[in-house]
């Protein structure tokens, strides 16, 4: 059995690592969005790239979902898919 001390030890790694985890996370984030999607040319392109694979997938054809999903989600955390997407 682990002790108290061992466990706190523990949660305390799991707090820090989650901490660390998020906080690189925002910055990547941050940074991605600044000088690559808000990109003029970059976020023409991506957002022409999805509207295509979602008139490709209403036609019949298979598209990657995933990716998709993926870029969607991208441009909703960078909290631009309204500006973005929605306006086409």
């Amino acid at each position: 059995m682990y002790s108290c001390t061992t466990l706190f030890i523990l949660n305390s790694l799991v707090e820090w690592y989650q901490c660390t985890f998020v906080c690189y996370r925002d910055m990547g984030l941050n940074l991605f969005g600044r000088h690559i999607v808000l990109n003029i040319l970059v976020q023409t392109r991506t957002v022409d790239g999805l509207l295509m694979l979602i008139e490709k997938e209403r036609q019949g054809d298979a598209v990657d979902r995933t990716l998709l999903k993926s870029l969607l989600r991208m441009l909703s955390d960078l909290q631009i898919y309204q500006d973005a997407f929605e306006t086409k």
